[in-house]
């Protein structure tokens, strides 16, 4: 894959994650998904297929309830994308969780801890 068509593929992923995210927000009526973010969108060279990566709010079996439903929405999200984007062929779409995520919020948990065990310790030492 040459440059050009890296960089051609990530205007698609980005338009197609921007469409997705106003779509997911005002069209899709499932109340069980509620606060969802698009981390990213990897499309095939091809554009047959676009892995959507997202990141929901929220306990972690409720995050795998809402890619279970936007998996479900699928060809509902497609066909809209289809209409939106001026795409020749519009990629079939796979939502995963973002682990990414996950790992984050335990650093920053990890951090935050290590920070306030060693907070008295610097009052001490300022003084």
């Amino acid at each position: 894959m040459t440059e050009q068509d890296s960089g051609r593929m990530q205007r698609i992923g980005e338009q197609i994650a921007r469409q997705l995210a106003m779509t997911i927000q005002q069209g899709l009526k499932d109340p069980r998904v509620k606060l969802v973010s698009i981390s990213s969108v990897t499309v095939t060279r091809d554009l047959g297929q676009a892995r959507v990566s997202i990141t929901a709010f929220g306990t972690a079996e409720e995050a795998r309830v809402q890619v279970a439903v936007l998996n479900r929405a699928k060809d509902f999200l497609r066909c809209v994308l289809a209409k939106k984007l001026s795409l020749r062929v519009t990629p079939r779409l796979t939502f995963v969780y973002d682990e990414k995520s996950i790992q984050a919020q335990n650093v920053l948990s990890l951090i935050n801890k290590s920070m306030h065990r060693d907070a008295p310790h610097q009052e001490d030492e300022i003084e």
